[in-house]
């Protein structure tokens, strides 16, 4: 995300600029609620290892289901899916980041999106799902994955404003409410 923001401000493509700035905003406003969420399941488990972290189970306090909710939240941000995908709305901005990509180039970067789409459940199952057997845990993939198409298809694209305070206004504080029960042991 970072890369392409980088090359997308190189070609001096205005509207190119106004998703760079689009994305450098959302980026730091979805960045933190999630690094807060993974932070839950450290203190849960008390070690930074995948290992520790696979022994923890998101339905065993109230403060991993909070983690969980807003882990798949940012994500969906991360991933810039509606209703998060301000930075390259169509409709408003002809792709915004990605307006100078095209051919094999717009081929990798689409790719790669859809790569990230889907890698970013496994990290989450990993994090705060991953008790059960393999079969369980596929059918968890699954759910994420569905929890993420219906997010897109039902909510409409919200404005760069719009997105920023329901990141720093309710995603945030309810991340911090987590810390403070994984803290807490609850």
């Amino acid at each position: 995300s970072i890369m392409f923001m980088i090359s997308s401000a190189a070609s001096g493509n205005p509207i190119a600029m106004v998703g760079v700035s689009r994305e450098i905003k959302l980026m730091l406003s979805y960045e933190l609620p999630l690094v807060c969420a993974v932070l839950v399941s450290i203190i849960k488990s008390g070690s930074i290892r995948f290992v520790d972290l696979m022994k923890i189970s998101a339905f065993s306090s109230v403060s991993e289901i909070i983690a969980l909710v807003v882990a798949i939240i940012c994500f969906h941000a991360k991933l810039g899916l509606v209703p998060f995908d301000i930075a390259e709305a169509e409709t408003e901005l002809a792709s915004g980041i990605f307006i100078e990509y095209s051919g094999p180039l717009l081929g990798i970067v689409r790719l790669t999106r859809q790569i990230l789409f889907s890698t970013a459940p496994l990290f989450i199952i990993t994090v705060f799902l991953f008790k059960g057997s393999w079969w369980l845990l596929v059918i968890k993939y699954i759910l994420i994955v569905v929890i993420f198409t219906l997010i897109r298809n039902v909510n409409p694209r919200l404005r760069i404003d719009q997105a920023i305070k329901f990141f720093w206004f309710i995603v945030f504080p309810i991340s911090l409410l987590g810390i403070i029960l994984a803290l807490l042991g609850l």
